[in-house]
């Protein structure tokens, strides 16, 4: 029987929570796993995946929570590892001795934490490991150059000494010309399979997922939030929403302490002003997230995973894209036409797309019905990793 560790999974965050999950419960489906134990990062305020198993163990340490006085100690620690593993702190010990014990250690789903968002706290942790002599599995992850050279010398070794999966062909060329092999997948919330949708009792709507940009995204520091969030992106739902009889759902992407609030607000007030019926749907939890795209009868999505789950769904979405990822993601679900980077996006743009999506000829609905099948499969991918029992 097999333990295996989950290593840096996110939280307060649906789109991470429901890859997380998807991860953990494809791997108690299969019959080797004994125990799957979760390790958070950046956890301050928020809770775990929501995944009830007595198998399943929950770890939040102090020192991945995320804190930035956090990093020089890591740093120090990383380079105390090189010198002697008997320098380490307690809780660095610990991390190491959860890796040993677990018979495959995966890196958990998640965005350009080696890339962009260039994160010291999630690769010095690695890099401990690592050195310690563990080998994980790094999960469909965004892998990218971060514009720092130490941060990418140090990232460079790390995955030399990993199995790399990564969901991106922008990610896969870029860790094969570090000279590392690595395998092509998706995203793994596609290994999950979505709610059905539900009866048609229900008042039909349109589901947008706004997002702060300009607050957390280090390409789009000077993007005009408060513009595009009152003005852009109501003026681009309303006239389609009224003119289809839809009542409009403004949903929540982030929780905890990373809730987006005021943007959900300046979304909701906005339609209201265009004469749209509106509310503000707070999820309890990943299920009520997806389970509010997969009612929708469309989609405008400013987040990732809104595009992933949406299409996993087989509901039509607009994406405004803010990453390579969602370009890419839009591309092998099949619905790169109702995609348009979020920086160009104008009213009259987004009203034509959503139009598109819904049109009785638009392509999207088979694209959808024929890519989601084949992706599930390819999702799976990592999980090969795991050992199976002696015959």
């Amino acid at each position: 029987m097999s333990s295996v560790m989950v290593l840096h999974q996110h939280t307060n965050n649906f789109g991470d929570d429901v890859a997380g999950s998807a991860l953990v419960l494809g791997l108690l489906e299969l019959p080797q796993v004994e125990r799957v134990d979760v390790h958070y990062i950046w956890h301050r305020g928020g809770g775990g995946l929501p995944v009830d198993d007595e198998r399943v163990r929950h770890h939040k340490l102090d020192l991945l929570a995320g804190r930035a006085d956090d990093r020089p100690l890591l740093a120090i620690l990383t380079a105390l590892s090189v010198l002697s593993p008997r320098l380490l702190r307690g809780a660095i010990r610990q991390l190491i001795r959860d890796a040993r014990t677990a018979d495959l250690v995966f890196v958990a789903p998640a965005g350009s934490n080696i890339g962009i968002y260039k994160d010291w706290t999630y690769l010095l942790s690695l890099a401990v490991l690592v050195r310690a002599g563990i080998r994980p599995v790094f999960c469909q992850n965004t892998i990218a150059k971060s514009g720092s050279r130490p941060f990418d010398l140090v990232a460079r070794e790390v995955l030399r000494r990993s199995t790399v999966h990564v969901r991106e062909t922008r990610s896969y060329d870029y860790v094969r010309s570090l000279g590392v092999s690595c395998e092509l997948g998706v995203d793994t919330a596609l290994m999950a399979h979505p709610p059905a949708r539900r009866a048609t009792s229900l008042r039909p709507h349109l589901t947008v997922v706004p997002t702060r940009l300009g607050t957390w995204h280090r390409d789009h520091r000077d993007f005009d939030d408060d513009q595009f969030l009152s003005h852009v992106l109501p003026q681009g739902i309303a006239s389609f929403a009224r003119d289809a009889g839809l009542d409009v759902h403004v949903l929540a992407h982030l929780y905890g302490p990373e809730r987006e609030d005021d943007a959900l607000t300046l979304v909701r007030d906005g339609l209201i002003a265009a004469g749209c019926t509106v509310e503000i749907v707070q999820p309890r939890d990943y299920v009520d997230y997806w389970q509010d795209l997969a009612d929708a009868q469309v989609v405008v999505s400013m987040r990732y995973h809104g595009l992933i789950l949406s299409g996993a769904a087989l509901t039509p979405c607009v994406a405004l894209s803010y990453e390579n990822k969602m370009r890419e993601a839009a591309a092998y679900l099949g619905v790169s036409d109702l995609l348009i980077d979020v920086e160009a996006a104008r009213p009259a743009q987004i009203d034509a797309l959503l139009r598109a999506a819904t049109a009785p000829d638009s392509p999207a609905g088979t694209a959808l019905s024929t890519s989601v099948p084949r992706l599930r499969e390819v999702a799976h991918g990592p999980l090969a990793h795991v050992p199976r029992p002696l015959a």
